[in-house]
């Protein structure tokens, strides 16, 4: 879970970020990572060296949940903060 302290940041700024080219390119290269990941996986492409099987495969896997996690649950994870602290000021307002 990510800490308030740690990512401090407003939905429109999260939105613009996402949006700007250079965020952009670096997500579409993850994704296309991910995506050759899986299909190395899907089609026995971590069989390939005998003896390292399980290894790669391992690994690949790892490397599937570590994007997945930076490309899915990162998001998810911020903008629930986001909605969090918002639902916070909103809170503290109506009691002054």
């Amino acid at each position: 879970m990510l800490n308030e302290k740690e990512i401090q940041v407003s939905l429109a700024e999260w939105q613009m970020w996402k949006q700007h080219p250079t965020t952009v390119k670096v997500l579409e290269f993850l994704e296309a990572e991910r995506s050759a990941q899986v299909q190395k996986l899907a089609f026995g492409g971590t069989l390939a060296r005998p003896g390292l099987e399980i290894k790669e495969t391992a690994e690949t896997v790892g490397i599937i949940a570590g994007l997945g996690a930076l490309l899915d649950d990162f998001e998810v994870e911020l903008l629930m903060q986001i909605e969090e602290a918002q639902a916070r000021k909103d809170e503290e307002k109506e009691e002054d």
